[in-house]
């Protein structure tokens, strides 16, 4: 077998836009453009960011985002990315931290949802980003095939340029777990840890669904159940300057309270 060739590019020509355009619309599903060309095309001049990984002249990963602040830094916010081959995802976005770079920026966000434990793999631990915020419904109802019928609740990642890796002294041994999966169904622990947990005074964990897009297309009381249980145990330690940082074993967030300052 050839081995496949891929190239990753800007997307600078209108046509190349439009594919670029189509090529989100036919992941997300649904009959509304997620990133519209003419959009695509301002934000580009105005600075933005948009770029494809090629196999020939077939789209395989894109990625669209443009500039922004975070806490008095200059960022790129990476709005949308999507991969159909394994590996184009990983390499795109090591082109968008190289452009980012380049462009001298100091760090690049994006948002995505808590509750789909590989993109939480993919951002944590591959990617080494934190999240630094809990955006309860943050687009409001959706329409697209991949999100319809459930609230948008989203993290908002962010990983610094130029950093060295986050470590951390937490051993996951010694991390109590306040959500747990048990059958797909969300089971939380109760009594005084819920209260500590919350209250900033303990580092926990908590267990994601296996796949929370099947659980929302065939049992979406089971998929709003598990919205509002990781809601309602994340969104008051985000109020108050938590942090999630990593994962165990592919299958838990680690939530930890900063010792200083937000990364």
């Amino acid at each position: 077998m050839v081995p496949q060739i891929l190239e990753t590019r800007m997307l600078t020509s209108f046509s190349d836009i439009e594919l670029g355009s189509a090529f989100f619309r036919g992941v997300w599903g649904g009959t509304s453009d997620v990133i519209p060309a003419d959009v695509a095309i301002a934000s580009g001049h105005a600075g933005g960011y948009f770029a494809a990984t090629f196999d020939g002249a077939k789209i395989v990963a894109a990625s669209y985002g443009f500039l922004g602040e975070h806490n008095g830094r200059r960022t790129l916010h990476s709005h949308a990315t999507a991969s159909t081959v394994a590996g184009a995802g990983f390499d795109l976005k090591r082109h968008q931290r190289d452009w980012a770079l380049a462009e001298g920026l100091e760090a690049i966000t994006w948002t995505f949802d808590p509750l789909v434990r590989r993109n939480c793999y993919f951002n944590f631990v591959k990617l080494g980003a934190v999240a630094v915020e809990y955006l309860e419904n943050f687009y409001g109802e959706m329409h697209d095939e991949l999100n319809r019928g459930d609230e948008s609740d989203r993290f908002l990642a962010l990983l610094t340029l130029g950093a060295t890796t986050r470590e951390s002294s937490l051993k996951t041994s010694a991390i109590q777990t306040l959500l747990q999966n048990r059958d797909n169904l969300p089971i939380s622990v109760t009594g005084a840890e819920i209260n500590l947990a919350i209250s900033g005074q303990m580092n926990f964990a908590i267990e994601l669904p296996e796949n929370i897009e099947a659980t929302r297309a065939n049992l979406p009381e089971l998929a709003k159940h598990w919205r509002v249980s990781v809601r309602d145990l994340l969104l008051p330690c985000f109020e108050q300057g938590a942090l999630v940082t990593r994962m165990i074993d592919k299958k838990a967030l680690v939530v930890e309270w900063p010792e200083s300052s937000t990364p």
